[in-house]
């Protein structure tokens, strides 16, 4: 499946991995909080600039229309609204149109109509998308692969830690079951209870230890591959 060589060296690719992340962690929390910031700043935009509209909107029923004193020339200085007398003759114009130009954009040499105009801008304001919506989250991704594979390699180091422990707690056992077997009192052993002290024990304890060390260690050597090989370089 494996060989100690590879797994050295797929080891050592880990070991570059966290030195990446611990890098890159910061960096990416840092760009995606700045591209909160801009992703706010421009939904702000885009909700004021419908505001805004609606404002135009009603700014020139409500005034141009209304108070102006532009009356014979007010239509030129308007750009949603039309005077009443306006949009009679529009309408006069559209039914006495044929049906091929009924099909034309509801335009004129001047530009579209100001209700075509509206309805236009509308549709523009409500299509638009904020970019930064999906910068955020793209960055959010990032981050939580880094995150999940880190953590993966942080199970790793636990284990080898365990393994080291078990080893130390072996090498410890045994000890203490050569003393037994002559007849010698330790540190450890001078406290403890016969049942404690049962050479039969003690070793059926060192080899639970062993099979534990050994599982821990197979396993250990599946990730470290399994990351090496699989995981890790697709962040390159």
């Amino acid at each position: 499946m494996y060989n100690p060589l590879q797994k050295d060296r797929l080891g050592k690719v880990s070991e570059e991995f966290k030195n990446f992340a611990a890098q890159m962690v910061p960096l990416m929390r840092k760009l995606q909080k700045l591209i909160y910031a801009h992703m706010q700043n421009y939904s702000q935009g885009m909700t004021n600039g419908k505001t805004f509209l609606h404002i135009l909107d009603k700014y020139e029923d409500l005034n141009m229309n209304n108070y102006a004193d532009i009356w014979e020339e007010k239509n030129e200085y308007l750009v949603f609204t039309t005077q009443k007398e306006a949009e009679a003759e529009v309408k006069k114009d559209e039914q006495a149109a044929d049906a091929e130009k009924q099909e034309q954009p509801e335009t004129d040499e001047a530009g579209p109509t100001p209700e075509k105009l509206k309805e236009n801008v509308e549709k523009m304001a409500d299509g638009l998308k904020n970019p930064f919506f999906y910068l955020y989250h793209w960055c959010e991704g990032e981050l939580f692969d880094l995150q999940s594979v880190t953590s993966a390699v942080a199970q790793m180091d636990r284990q080898l830690a365990l393994v080291k422990k078990n080893e130390k707690s072996k090498k410890s056992a045994e000890s203490e079951i050569t003393a037994a077997k002559q007849g010698r009192k330790t540190v450890k052993t001078i406290f403890k209870g016969k049942d404690d002290t049962n050479v039969d024990k003690m070793d059926a304890k060192v080899e639970s230890t062993l099979v534990e060390i050994e599982k821990l260690t197979q396993l250990h050597a599946m990730q470290t591959v399994y990351l090496g090989e699989k995981i890790i370089p697709e962040f390159r």
